[in-house]
């Protein structure tokens, strides 16, 4: 952050370009200048409105808080083409003021006043966009604990409220609820549909091992599944025997 006597300096040198300026025009309106006046008189008046033009804005540069360090750099070579390009106008006028020399000097006193505009603008654009209130980020242990004790005295008292408030559940009697035809009602007519996909078809021909194929594989594993099967099936059935010839000898202990 710039200090109050940056703002100063800042400040001066923008009233030195605004008194400039107005010297120059004030000069101007005196000697009734026009293009048959003085050369002398033409290039004093000239040089102290564009000298004053870009040192104003050479100051109003100094007052805003750049966004990026190049920002310096665009503001001092503005403001050094306007000042190169006022010197270049004082020194040829009007022996070598024609063609290409005109032009010389004119893009480099408007390249250097677009510049100083151009970085005020995005500036101040950009500070009033990202512009976002000043907040404490530091905070010392005591704060913290005191905050802490706030928060946790301020939900203690909540609960106590609410556990005061009397606030109640009404239980709802169901006992004349009776439910509606629909409830258990079913409309319409069932159909089951026979699966006649042919990879489903050729599985369940595999399961029972009664497909037929050429390769010798295969087949073999066709039955090596099938005994797999079976065996697993005659398991189930042990295991459900077993299961009720013990539930019997319990009932007859029982």
């Amino acid at each position: 952050m710039k200090s109050p006597s940056w703002y100063y300096l800042a400040s001066l040198v923008f009233l030195a370009g605004l008194l400039l300026s107005v010297t120059g025009i004030a000069f101007s309106i005196y000697v009734n200048l026009s293009r048959i006046s003085e050369p002398g008189e033409i290039r004093l008046a000239f040089g102290l409105i564009g000298a004053g033009l870009a040192i104003t804005l050479a100051g109003l540069n100094m007052m805003i808080r750049f966004r990026s360090e190049y920002s310096v750099y665009v503001v001092i070579a503005g403001f050094l083409l306007s000042l190169a390009a006022i010197a270049g106008f004082i020194s040829i006028f009007p022996d070598l003021w024609y063609y290409p020399n005109v032009s010389y000097v004119v893009a480099a006193y408007t390249l250097g006043i677009a510049l100083l505009v151009g970085n005020s603008f995005a500036n101040v654009v950009l500070n009033l966009i990202e512009k976002k209130p000043v907040m404490r980020e530091e905070f010392s242990p005591e704060e913290i604990e005191r905050e802490v004790e706030r928060v946790i005295d301020e939900s203690m008292r909540r609960i106590i409220e609410f556990s005061d408030s009397g606030l109640r559940f009404r239980d709802v009697d169901t006992a004349g609820f009776r439910p509606s035809r629909s409830f258990g009602e079913r409309r319409g007519e069932t159909k089951v549909v026979g699966d006649s996909v042919p990879e489903v078809e050729a599985l369940r021909l595999l399961k029972t091992g009664s497909i037929e194929v050429e390769d010798k594989e295969i087949e073999t594993d066709s039955k090596l599944l099938k005994d797999v099967i079976s065996r697993e099936e005659g398991r189930k059935k042990s295991f459900k025997g077993f299961k009720g010839f013990g539930f019997l000898r319990r009932w007859k202990h029982g």
